[in-house]
């Protein structure tokens, strides 16, 4: 969570807006969940990439929760 604050503050440092603010962190929560639905595809003997397009791909947030519940 603290990781979030620091971006939300760089977004408005190096933006100037609260738009900018709050799409620093949501690019980083997005680019983190691509990631560890890779590692988790890996871990779970699926292919990796395969997972990570998936969550991408399928509208993210709903992607994301789907792959977390389904995998």
């Amino acid at each position: 969570m603290a990781v979030l604050a620091i971006a939300f503050i760089i977004g408005l440092f190096f933006g100037g807006s609260i738009v900018a603010g709050l799409l620093f962190p949501s690019i980083l929560l997005y680019l983190w969940s691509l990631i560890w639905a890779y590692g988790d595809g890996e871990r779970k003997g699926k292919p990796g990439i395969a997972v990570a397009l998936f969550v991408a791909l399928a509208v993210w947030p709903i992607g994301f929760l789907a792959w977390v519940i389904f995998s």
